[in-house]
């Protein structure tokens, strides 16, 4: 009986085989590779949906609003309080230390809130909110005892609306950058995380 000499070709073909299957299972791994580099550099890349209250819904996060207003403030007093102390004939007029005085403990109370916007201080920005409530009340009552129809007024009509305004805008800033801080909505780790907002810069 003659038996068939075995077949050459079967190693060739398990080799073949085991060759195609390494460079699929590399392949493989590539690609695995690069989908977990991908997704890494998106979980670097996508932000936080902001959750704290922006300044009329659009402007700013309430604590560029409180730096700005209050920054802008400071400026109008410190160049107010030099032109004031400039005019020498005023030193003698009634009220003129006491008007400075009460001047530079503003602008110490204003200086001091900057700050605590920038410390996330709740209890900081509350001085100036108490602050704000005193020129905010002071401001109401000017423009409830202005004699609207025309008649004598010490001041113009500007001159007790703009501060009326003004405080009024302060005190939605201020009141709602310490809500989220109390809430724990705002602080330095979730400013740069997911808080920050400008709807004109990106400082």
């Amino acid at each position: 009986m003659i038996k068939a000499a075995p077949s050459k070709k079967q190693p060739l073909l398990n080799a073949g085989t085991n060759k195609s299957n390494a460079a699929t299972h590399e392949n493989r791994r590539d690609a695995v590779s690069v989908i977990t580099i991908e997704n890494e550099e998106t979980k670097v890349g996508v932000r936080e949906r902001k959750k704290g209250h922006k300044f009329f819904f659009v402007c700013c996060d309430t604590k560029r609003a409180v730096i700005w207003l209050n920054t802008l403030i400071l400026m109008v007093n410190v160049f107010t309080l030099t032109a004031a102390v400039v005019q020498t004939d005023r030193v003698k007029a009634d009220g003129y230390v006491q008007a400075i005085i009460v001047r530079c403990c503003g602008m110490f109370v204003t200086f001091t809130t900057l700050l605590g916007a920038y410390w996330y201080s709740k209890s900081i920005v509350l001085v100036g909110l108490a602050f704000t409530c005193y020129q905010l009340t002071i401001a109401v009552f000017k423009c409830a005892r202005y004699n609207w129809n025309g008649g004598y007024n010490e001041d113009g009509p500007l001159d007790v609306i703009v501060p009326a305004v003004w405080y009024t805008l302060l005190f939605y800033a201020e009141g709602a950058f310490i809500s989220e801080v109390n809430d724990g909505i705002m602080s330095a780790e979730t400013y740069k995380r997911r808080e920050r907002y400008s709807c004109c810069c990106n400082c």
